[in-house]
């Protein structure tokens, strides 16, 4: 919900499958070790840094350096399915 998001301070694994939906805050990643359902919207509490096209280790230290940014990554071993 809105007043109970999914706060993300540092990457996430499991070991099979992950299901999303809802409000998220904070910087991190969900990876999953099988597949990745969402479930319905996944929507950022405030509104997602925008970050400019860099090289990769640019990117990376621009991002680390910044504690309010907001980022999700999601990865699966297997599928991420949307719907």
């Amino acid at each position: 919900t809105y007043d109970n998001p999914i706060r993300l301070d540092q990457d996430i694994f499991v070991e099979g499958d992950v299901v999303i939906r809802g409000y998220v805050e904070g910087k991190g990643g969900i990876y999953a070790g099988r597949n990745v359902y969402i479930a319905g919207d996944v929507i950022y509490k405030t509104t997602p840094t925008n970050w400019p096209l860099q090289e990769d280790a640019q990117a990376r230290d621009a991002v680390a350096n910044q504690p309010n940014a907001t980022e999700l990554r999601l990865a699966a071993r297997s599928n991420i399915v949307v719907g």
